[in-house]
């Protein structure tokens, strides 16, 4: 009887440690893709650049655009996020706790870059290193989202060489491979009572009998993209960038911590599963999806101050129909490591425009709306990745031939939330909100 019990126990607190890889996996984001858009200050203040983008940032946009700039640029942006948001988590009977509002976000995309035809006539090459994501929160560590997330960061370097070749004086063909490191951390604390029952808030334990778990993963992969650009018309240029899918598989360790040794429950779950696992901590090794994109672009000339743009963006998701995750000690003879994701295909839209003021001056505005992959069963306080839409305005200017700066400010607006059921443990129910404000410059310095 005793034995039996024991296995029992085994498997619902191992099932319990897997709902916690599992919501602790999710990366955050901005938009539908794996990588922001909002690269660059250009961008930032035009949004629509795939079919022609007059910065290094080409080399992410669409490479094929460098055979259009000239002379040799060394070039160095950044783009700032500062979040607004907050959330409500309800119990089963939908009783809702206080606003729940992070202790600190911020996020960050640098990009630096070279570009030079290196004495070529038609050739173009350009290396660059920039992180299209990288974010980090703080939630309150005694608040109701403390068993979703405590804290946590995902960021994604990219190095990226990149060589462009214009075919004819109407077709440029570009393409770069990057190398991408991959790295989470996140921390959240975990109480056996709330994991394996859906209690009441008014139920749930003191913070101090509280687990805490901490892990950090990280991968390398490489993927690459294709590029053209196309000018059927002297007022008319079209753009297409293709960006190949890349399975990661993250590898790191799992540590568990007690908040307060000094705070022991009448019966402590997870110190029972270190008991019976003979250890706290674990290795654990989580896969995601870079999916396939294409993104197609059109930028018309008006007249000879004004150009309008508009872009088109597919992520592939649909694909990432499930998450596996495996665990050093094997859990998998117990339970089944499979969590279901069901993303559906992300789409964006931007439409942009550039007024030529002057020779050296020029303005820009802009409008994106970003529909989110992931379906309501799966957002959470930890992944709040819902459609958005933004609008920006930017202004650039070339003080000579040699400097030129731009300065650019998004505003994005997630759509509310208001989930009924969550497919995660604890199942919270959330509702949530949130602003993104970007600030964006740059300066190239051309020789």
């Amino acid at each position: 009887m005793l034995t039996g019990g024991l296995r029992v126990l085994r498997l619902v607190n191992l099932l319990t440690l897997t709902f916690v890889f599992v919501s602790l996996a999710a990366p955050p984001g901005l938009g539908g893709g794996f990588a922001n858009l909002d690269l660059g200050a250009e961008r930032c203040g035009m949004m629509a650049i795939v079919a022609h983008c007059s910065d290094p940032t080409a080399i992410f946009h669409n490479p094929a655009c460098l055979t259009s700039q000239d002379g040799s640029e060394v070039y160095f942006a950044s783009t700032n996020y500062f979040f607004e948001g907050r959330f409500k988590i309800r119990d089963k009977e939908m009783n809702e706790s206080p606003w729940i509002e992070p202790d600190k976000y911020f996020g960050a995309s640098p990009f630096i870059g070279v570009v030079s035809d290196l004495g070529q006539e038609r050739w173009r090459f350009g290396a660059a290193l920039y992180f299209p994501n990288f974010y980090a929160a703080y939630m309150p560590e005694k608040s109701f989202a403390r068993y979703n997330i405590v804290q946590g960061y995902f960021a994604t370097a990219y190095v990226t060489p990149t060589a462009a070749y214009q075919i004819s004086p109407t077709l440029s063909a570009g393409v770069g491979i990057s190398y991408i490191y991959v790295e989470l951390y996140a921390k959240r604390r975990m109480h056996g009572a709330v994991l394996l029952a859906d209690l009441l808030l008014e139920d749930w334990p003191d913070a101090d009998e509280d687990w805490e778990l901490e892990i950090e993963t990280r991968d390398q992969i490489f993927a690459w993209d294709l590029g053209l650009q196309w000018k059927p018309l002297p007022a008319l240029q079209v753009g297409l960038c293709y960006t190949s899918e890349a399975d990661i598989n993250m590898e790191g360790d799992a540590q568990l911590s007690d908040v307060d040794e000094q705070v022991n429950p009448v019966f402590d779950l997870v110190q029972v599963m270190i008991g019976l696992l003979g250890r706290d901590n674990f290795d654990v090794s989580v896969n995601m999806l870079v999916p396939q994109s294409l993104r197609l672009g059109f930028l018309y000339r008006v007249g000879p101050r004004l150009d309008l743009g508009l872009d088109l963006v597919w992520w592939d998701y649909s694909k990432y129909k499930e998450q596996r995750i495996t665990t050093d000690p094997d859990i998998s003879a117990f339970i089944n490591l499979t969590s279901v994701k069901n993303y559906t295909d992300s789409y964006h839209v931007d439409l942009g425009g550039r007024w030529h003021h002057s020779a050296a001056t020029s303005l820009m505005a802009g409008f994106q709306y970003d529909w989110s992959p992931i379906p309501d069963v799966a957002y959470s306080v930890e992944n709040p990745n819902s459609d958005l839409f933004g609008y920006s305005l930017g202004i650039q200017h070339e003080f000579n031939p040699t400097w030129t700066a731009t300065l650019s400010w998004v505003n994005n607006f997630y759509e509310r939330k208001d989930i009924k059921h969550v497919d995660a443990v604890p199942n919270v129910r959330p509702i949530g909100e949130g602003i993104v404000y970007e600030l964006s410059f740059d300066v190239a310095y051309t020789f």
